[in-house]
């Protein structure tokens, strides 16, 4: 997935994967918020206007 992200521009730090349990919820809410501050920081998809043939 990571060599697709790159292949399309996208910097590939704009995925993440991440095992974690159905009674981890404290985890969950940990890891999407961390996750949405990386990706507030790293600013707007560079190729959200662009057009993929």
């Amino acid at each position: 997935m990571k060599q697709i992200f790159k292949t399309l521009g996208l910097d590939d730090e704009r995925m993440r994967l991440t095992w974690i349990s159905a009674s981890e919820g404290q985890k969950f809410a940990q890891v999407g918020n961390e996750f949405t501050e990386k990706i507030k920081e790293m600013g707007e998809n560079p190729t959200k206007n662009q057009i993929f043939l």
